[in-house]
């Protein structure tokens, strides 16, 4: 009977298959689930949204957006949050592409707001959401925050 010897693999090979397994085998299992940049988030679009009047519009959506922050950004210092810029979503406008494909231009607010105690981070200080006049069968219409774009 003859033997014959199996090929040797280099240790540089077997220590870096070692390593691939230690860091496959410690990422967290929340990572499977976390959405890649380059993944389509769902938009999930408002039903009953009507149509914003020619006068104070602007100023009930920053209303909306101003009591639903607490509610939207949790474990966030919002206590001394201000509206920065608001302005009707039509098409072309920056960050209108939720309210587009939802049909909503012309019938959304894109409400920006700063929350200074969270700066220096430019990212946790930003933010911005989108609010409709919303008219929920039998009840009368409300300016609603429907969307957080950031």
């Amino acid at each position: 009977m003859t033997w014959t010897r199996a090929p040797q693999r280099p240790l540089y090979s077997i220590a870096l298959g070692s390593l691939l397994a230690l860091a496959i085998a410690t990422v967290p299992a929340y990572a499977e689930a976390t959405p890649s940049p380059t993944a389509e988030v769902a938009v999930h679009c408002p039903r009953n949204v009507t149509a914003l009047p020619k006068t104070g519009a602007l100023a009930h959506a920053k209303q909306a957006a101003l009591e639903a922050a607490p509610h939207i950004y949790r474990g966030l210092n919002v206590s001394e949050r201000k509206v920065v810029n608001a302005y009707i979503v039509r098409k072309g406008t920056l960050r209108s592409d939720e309210a587009g494909q939802c049909g909503l231009y012309g019938r959304t607010i894109l409400v920006e707001m700063r929350f200074p105690h969270e700066l220096p981070s430019a990212s946790l200080s930003q933010s911005a959401v989108y609010v409709s006049r919303i008219k929920p069968p039998g009840k009368p219409s409300k300016y609603t925050v429907w969307a957080v774009e950031h």
